[in-house]
């Protein structure tokens, strides 16, 4: 009973962190799919195709200068310490005005590829927004380490639902692609003035070449995964934008930022929630199985879940919520929700693989992931259609899903033990099969009906089995 007082503390702080990072990241959420509907809905697809272009450019830049100073904060011992933070800053700055530069001198070859060249001012624009980036303060990622917060979700949503509400009256003003060079620049202004309004310790910057050595040492192979991560999220993008138009463009990268919306927040919440709990565990004496069970059993049905909805309604959302003269995309949709899937689960071993700062493994599943860029490309020049682009990606996610897991070292006495979570992995995959053959036969009413039911059906077997490793972490957590 003891055991079960002291652990109870931990257990409701657990919970109520998730809770409110859960509504913090539904908050970023819901901006960004409000934000989108307002845009699309308010320029033409040539229009939000240029804007995707625009955003792909400066996600180029910024995946391969990605430092993640602030994941350091949350993994490293003393990440909570003074000069660690400072260290931080001084990091963040120097890539911030890299980052800057780069942009900056990538705009003209970039408007050339598009085939825009008149925009050239535009994209220059943008290489602002890494610089303004770059002098966020990271205080609010030190409060995580004692499991407040509060910071993290002023400071992710807190930017977004301002920039939001601006971006209306923005909108009756410009109609065009405008808007959305706006968002480039509103977001990191509004973001690095909460940043400093919810920090308790002042900004500094420090030049301590021993930290600033073992920050790069931790980062340099985040740096070249970065590079893997923009064929990942941007390269197909790029491959539309020069080989169809921005017509095609623009329908498509609709469709990508609406699916790998939900993807992209449940990364971002099992980073900020379980990250530091992980570290904590693999540093420790404690049995680590439970949790990487929970984990890995979670995400399996999260993507289940995730698959089954999008898979039955998705087409459908899209059209009732951006427009019917965005419906083409309904084509690749099944794709890219498959492609989205598989990398919810990968954020199990790119977790991981923070967790025990083995930052090459995530590396390695980029590099894997990054043999879909040539596939798409070799398959559009054959002549198949866009759908292809997709399908490269859903082979790409697998891979990297693979090479991620297999990457990782463990210690002896702490190797994993799946044991209990292979049914669900079994189940989850069937739901992707009974989804596909749903999607597949959508011109039968008795085969979607039957396969609806299955999966629902499933998917709720897989939450009765994950009850387990719920009681099991439970055990552990009080213990």
């Amino acid at each position: 009973m003891d055991k079960q007082a002291r652990g109870q503390p931990k257990i409701q702080r657990f919970i109520q962190g998730g809770t409110l990072l859960s509504f913090g990241f539904a908050l970023v959420s819901g901006c960004t799919l409000i934000r989108s509907i307002f845009i699309a809905r308010g320029i033409s697809v040539e229009d939000y195709g240029i804007a995707s272009a625009l955003l792909a450019v400066l996600a180029l830049i910024r995946m391969t200068t990605a430092v993640a100073a602030d994941k350091q904060i949350l993994q490293d011992k003393d990440g909570g310490s003074p000069t660690f933070l400072s260290g931080a800053h001084s990091i963040a700055v120097a890539k911030g005005s890299l980052c800057a530069l780069f942009v900056y001198l990538a705009a003209e070859p970039a408007t050339l590829f598009f085939d825009q060249p008149a925009l050239l001012p535009a994209f220059q624009l943008v290489a602002f927004a890494p610089l303004i980036a770059g002098f966020c303060h990271y205080d609010y990622r030190a409060f995580q380490r004692d499991g407040n917060h509060r910071g993290v979700v002023a400071v992710t949503a807190g930017p977004e639902i301002i920039v939001t509400l601006l971006v209306i009256p923005v909108l009756v003003i410009l109609q065009d692609y405008r808007v959305m060079i706006f968002v480039c620049l509103g977001l990191p202004i509004a973001k690095l003035v909460v940043s400093h309004l919810v920090s308790k310790r002042s900004y500094r910057l420090t030049v301590n070449p021993r930290l600033m050595l073992k920050m790069l040492k931790f980062a340099w192979p985040l740096m070249l995964s970065g590079l893997m991560l923009f064929g990942i999220f941007q390269g197909d993008k790029f491959i539309v934008g020069h080989y169809f138009n921005v017509f095609v463009l623009g329908y498509y990268s609709l469709a990508l930022t609406l699916f790998l919306l939900p993807g992209q927040i449940l990364h971002r919440i099992y980073n900020s929630l379980i990250l530091t709990q992980i570290s904590q565990a693999y540093r420790g004496s404690n049995s680590v199985k439970d949790i990487e069970n929970l984990l890995w059993g979670s995400l399996l049905i999260l993507a289940g879940g995730y698959i089954y909805f999008c898979m039955s309604f998705g087409a459908t959302i899209l059209t009732l919520v951006f427009g019917e003269k965005y419906a083409a995309a309904s084509a690749v949709i099944p794709w890219i929700v498959c492609m989205v899937a598989i990398r919810i689960i990968r954020i199990a071993p790119s977790i991981l693989a923070l967790a025990l700062a083995q930052t090459k493994c995530e590396l390695y599943a980029n590099i894997a992931r990054s043999v879909a860029i040539p596939i798409a490309i070799f398959s559009v020049i054959s002549g198949f259609g866009l759908e292809s682009v997709a399908a490269a990606g859903v082979f790409g996610e697998a891979m990297a899903l693979i090479v991620g897991w297999r990457a990782l070292k463990f210690d002896k006495a702490k190797q994993p033990s799946l044991r209990s979570t292979l049914p669900i992995a079994g189940l989850f995959f069937a739901a992707l099969v009974l989804s596909t053959i749903s999607v597949t036969a959508s011109q039968s009413d008795a085969i979607f009906f039957a396969t609806n039911i299955l999966s629902v059906c499933i998917i709720l077997l897989m939450c009765f089995m994950y009850r387990q490793q719920v009681h099991n972490y439970m055990v552990n957590i009080r213990s």
